[in-house]
């Protein structure tokens, strides 16, 4: 059965277009927070199943990226500041991060992914609220290891894939130790371009949902994308002017507190947190233990001859004749 969408549907993700656009304009890339969490409540009312949800929420939350991250940077004009050393460095990183996550979640059960688009933005709420708070202390940029900063974006890029976020927002505190507090924001923004076309492209690549028809390419939510990106591009610029009255500390954690309560929402749109916990445990283990528990076979019994049997003569004219 595809999927065919009434203009309810479409008016949906229009509006939920619309509150993203929203959060980007106040809160910047961590607006990309609410991003994953609100496909994921939104695309199960548009008719996709349940199974097919959570991979098609991530996926076509990081192709929404892609128009909203160039409308930021040209908003903020910040293209000046970018240290293109570093994205030269570390976008074949962050792109190589999203290809191990995509090989990952085609294999990994549909609920691990829910409860990773869930709980991932929710613990990069939490760490960006404490780093806030923490004061931003401005003071000399240290000079990283390229081999430790190299794998720490491979991480981190593999972590945003599967939670849908950002690269450069879960890359923004490393970056922040290793440039100035100007360079190094606009440097995680600008990263986030190639990791969420890298991404995008794996998810092309991967073949789409049966029941999702000629609304999906790939893993990509067509009629999302499409409605989504282009009302998050326009409301993004105009909630921007009400960035300067938010306090940049109080405001992480009200992004922090909002992303709580999406998780909150998606667990009980998903029949309850913990029985998806419980759920997800077991699949865990079964993925894990299962081929430990397998009983194996019993070792095959050595066969002996007798010495009865040894001792019997053989008839004569037998073809075989013992020494």
């Amino acid at each position: 059965m595809e999927i065919a969408l009434d203009p309810s549907a479409w008016g949906l993700l229009i509006l939920t277009g619309g509150f993203i656009g929203l959060c980007f304009g106040l809160f910047g890339q961590a607006g990309g927070l609410a991003l994953a969490p609100a496909l994921l409540i939104v695309l199960p009312l548009c008719g996709v199943t349940a199974e097919a949800a959570p991979r098609l929420s991530a996926a076509t939350a990081l192709a929404i990226l892609i128009p909203v991250t160039i409308g930021q940077a040209e908003g903020k004009n910040s293209w000046k500041a970018i240290d293109w050393d570093f994205i030269l460095l570390l976008a074949p990183s962050a792109a190589v991060g999203a290809v191990i996550a995509a090989m990952v979640a085609d294999n990994v059960d549909g609920r691990i992914v829910a409860l990773l688009l869930g709980s991932g933005p929710i613990l990069l709420a939490l760490r960006l609220s404490r780093h806030a708070g923490g004061g931003g202390a401005d003071g000399q940029p240290r000079n990283p290891s390229l081999i430790a900063l190299t794998l720490k974006t491979v991480a981190g890029g593999a972590f945003a894939a599967l939670t849908g976020v950002s690269a450069g927002l879960v890359l923004a505190p490393a970056l922040a130790r290793a440039l100035p507090s100007a360079k190094a924001t606009a440097t995680a923004s600008a990263l986030t371009l190639p990791f969420a076309f890298t991404a995008s492209v794996g998810a092309l690549l991967v073949p789409a949902p049966l029941t999702c028809g000629p609304a999906c390419a790939g893993v990509l939510f067509l009629p999302a994308l499409a409605a989504i990106g282009m009302s998050a591009v326009l409301i993004a610029p105009l909630a921007l002017r009400l960035r300067p009255f938010l306090l940049s500390g109080p405001a992480s954690r009200l992004m922090a507190v909002f992303a709580m309560a999406l998780l909150c929402t998606v667990g009980l749109r998903s029949e309850g947190l913990g029985s998806l916990l419980a759920e997800t445990r077991e699949s865990a283990l079964d993925l894990v233990l299962g081929s430990l528990c397998e009983p194996q076979p019993a070792p095959a019994a050595p066969i002996f001859i007798s010495e009865k049997t040894l001792a019997t003569p053989r008839p004569a004219g037998s073809g075989n004749d013992a020494f």
